[in-house]
């Protein structure tokens, strides 16, 4: 795989960029975000939850837990390459720069913001709010 930081468009595009982008949001790990969510809103819910707020809620988790997880793989690039578990990530491979990370990071903060339209008309406001600090406790915590 090409160096990221120093590509076309066109190389940005490519299948194995997406993979690397895709695999700096965690998928596994946000995978179990949503699925707890999801849990937790069946466990909340008298009868069953409407598929309108169970889709707008996991998307809009999914965009928080995958920006978060985005950010913590560049302030941890570092520590990642000397971990034999995470030596094999994007970033400490060179698969993906710091610059482009950080870009990703960005988008997918700015896509996160779109999830807002989605939970404040789907769910609740509060349901937005307590999105925006789990991703702040996650980027503090964790970073």
């Amino acid at each position: 795989m090409a160096k990221l930081g120093t590509t076309s468009m066109r190389a940005l595009l490519s299948i194995d960029a997406l993979k690397s982008f895709y695999a700096l949001t965690k998928p596994r790990v946000c995978a179990l975000i949503v699925f707890t969510a999801i849990i937790g809103m069946f466990l909340a819910t008298p009868g069953i939850v409407p598929l309108d707020i169970l889709f707008f809620a996991s998307i809009g988790i999914a965009f928080v837990s995958g920006a978060a997880a985005a950010f913590n793989c560049l302030i941890e690039e570092k520590i990642d390459a000397m971990m034999a578990r995470t030596k094999g990530r994007p970033l400490p491979l060179g698969q993906v720069s710091q610059k482009r990370n950080y870009n990703f990071f960005k988008c997918a903060w700015w896509i996160r913001f779109i999830s807002p339209l989605c939970l404040c008309q789907s769910i609740n406001r509060m349901a937005d709010v307590t999105n925006i600090l789990c991703l702040c406790g996650n980027l503090y915590s964790f970073s």
